[in-house]
């Protein structure tokens, strides 16, 4: 059985919010696979930026990077900032079978991926968190 994704478009790694918003999917990423939701993400920016925010944040789901941010727009409805060319932050849902249940505009964004996993670094940080 699939699980159902939460689908987070982030503006990206140089965004506050953003890193904030990732972080928190973060710590309730377990919460959610127990409710059989599974958490992915992507962004505009490159695979080098990407992969940064993910070590800085010890982030274990999946993240995207490369995405088209104007294929993204039409296909979502999504926002689109010009300057710099980004796309706005928003979330949807997919079912098990991949079709969005919670968006405008049933669709898949364009966007480079890679997993990842958790590291000795991150483990470490995580036990000496502040909540």
């Amino acid at each position: 059985m699939s699980a159902t994704r939460s689908v987070l478009v982030n503006r990206g790694a140089w965004r506050p919010f953003c890193q904030t918003q990732l972080s928190a999917f973060q710590r309730v990423k377990d919460d959610l696979a127990r409710a059989g939701i599974r958490v992915v993400s992507f962004s505009v920016d490159d695979e080098e930026t990407a992969r940064k925010l993910a070590e800085e944040r010890c982030l274990t789901f999946d993240l995207g990077h490369s995405a088209d941010a104007d294929a993204v727009a039409d296909a979502l409805g999504a926002f689109v900032h010009d300057e710099p060319h980004y796309l706005q932050s928003t979330g949807f849902v997919l079912d098990p079978q991949g079709r969005v249940v919670v968006s405008s505009t049933p669709a898949a964004p364009s966007a480079g991926w890679f997993r990842r996993t958790s590291s000795a670094s991150c483990a470490t940080r995580q036990q000496h968190a502040e909540p």
